[in-house]
């Protein structure tokens, strides 16, 4: 974003931005580049906050995180403090990535491990479709049901073809299909 305004004018005298990105990408560069089994394993995670402002938020906590540098915005202390929190002592995903964080969370509230995780869940690559299924009692729940299992077979035979080193299969990314907890009905 360094050649885009307003960023373009942090950069104008001295190239700023610029000597921030050359250190960013050495720490990637001699992170990957360790030599397994003579040289110990590096990690890194690259944290970009938003302009951090003393505010944290009123009522509830409204934290965003995205991969790389595609934030703006400002960030309260108290999240800010959670995010590097989570970032370097729980989040396996933040684990090798580069990722930024703005919004505020009240000193009183606290987000659990699973909301956590969900934030989180955006580094290991894109989500391209999120439904809740499960059984209930509503009527168009209970007929979800059975096409949710009929698809879910579906998806799985599907997966076979394409799991493993699949080379000329025309899919870039490895599949991998999990069957996920059902949740019990309450």
């Amino acid at each position: 974003r360094t050649n885009k305004m307003p960023y373009s004018m942090q950069n104008l005298f001295g190239g700023k931005l610029d000597k921030v990105r050359e250190i960013e990408l050495a720490l990637v560069s001699i992170s990957r580049g360790r030599k397994q089994g003579t040289q110990t394993p590096l990690d890194y995670t690259i944290v970009k906050l938003g302009d951090i402002v003393n505010s944290d938020g009123d009522y509830e906590a409204d934290v965003k995180i995205l991969p790389g540098d595609k934030l703006d915005g400002e960030i309260g202390v108290n999240a800010a403090a959670n995010v590097l929190l989570q970032a370097m002592a729980y989040q396996p995903y933040a684990r090798n990535s580069t990722l930024c964080a703005a919004g505020s969370m009240p000193a009183d509230s606290a987000l659990d491990a699973a909301a956590w995780n969900d934030m989180f869940l955006c580094l290991s690559g894109p989500e391209l479709l999120r439904i809740e299924a499960g059984s209930g009692t509503d009527v168009k729940e209970a007929l979800f049901d059975p096409k949710f299992e009929q698809l879910a077979e579906y998806v799985q035979g599907w997966s076979t073809q394409y799991e493993g080193d699949r080379k000329g299969t025309g899919l870039t990314t490895p599949v991998l299909v999990r069957r996920s907890r059902k949740p019990s009905a309450s």
